[in-house]
């Protein structure tokens, strides 16, 4: 009995990302993230700047 508990538990868990993917989007919906950072302002926005252009989300510092 031990053991079939274990072999259950150990197949949920190698299998709950298979459902932790999210739904279907329908459409383009345009992606942002703010980013709070304590470096120095001038390093902070290149680093998003790298980040926007690498990724296409749009950033904004605080």
């Amino acid at each position: 009995m031990k053991r079939l508990f274990i072999v259950a538990l150990v197949l949920l868990v190698s299998l709950s990302p298979m459902f932790a993917q999210g739904g279907a989007e329908t459409g383009k919906k345009q992606q942002t993230l703010t980013v709070y950072c304590g470096q120095l302002e001038e390093h902070a926005a290149a680093v998003c700047q790298a980040f926007e252009k690498a990724t296409g989300i749009k950033t904004s510092s605080s």
